[in-house]
């Protein structure tokens, strides 16, 4: 039982790592404006809206990445509940996403394959952890 929640924590150690570092290449590629407060949400709403689809590329490649990551490697360190775990971490991620996707709007195509992806690529690290 201890590793097993080991490995949901290193799972989302891995996710989160990810994450930053999508962020980081993503504030490189897409700097936000001079001026614009990252605390102001109803600007943040506003840059968010004139994103180029490629930025939302990068931001749905992250998620796939941080999922597959996240599952893959807790699958790895877990002693049983193999497929529990790397779902349970996918449909965690998804609800994440979905916080972000009500705080701020996205484009729905980029909605609609973010909310589609997460407990598939889940699964697909859990496959191919246990090969």
């Amino acid at each position: 039982m201890a590793r097993n929640s080991m490995a949901v924590i290193i799972g989302l150690t891995v996710a989160f790592v990810i994450k930053w570092i999508y962020i980081f290449i993503d504030q490189s590629l897409f700097p936000l404006p001079p001026g614009l407060d990252p605390s102001d949400m109803d600007a943040i709403k506003e840059y968010y809206g004139q994103l180029p689809n490629s930025n939302f590329l990068l931001a749905l490649s992250s998620n796939v990445v941080m999922t597959f990551g996240a599952a893959f490697t807790a699958v790895k360190v877990a002693a049983t509940q193999y497929r529990n775990i790397a779902l349970g971490l996918g449909l965690f991620l998804l609800v994440m996403g979905l916080i972000k996707l009500f705080t701020i709007p996205h484009p729905i195509w980029f909605t609609i394959l973010d909310l589609v992806l997460y407990i598939p690529v889940a699964g697909f690290g859990y496959r191919m952890a246990k090969r």
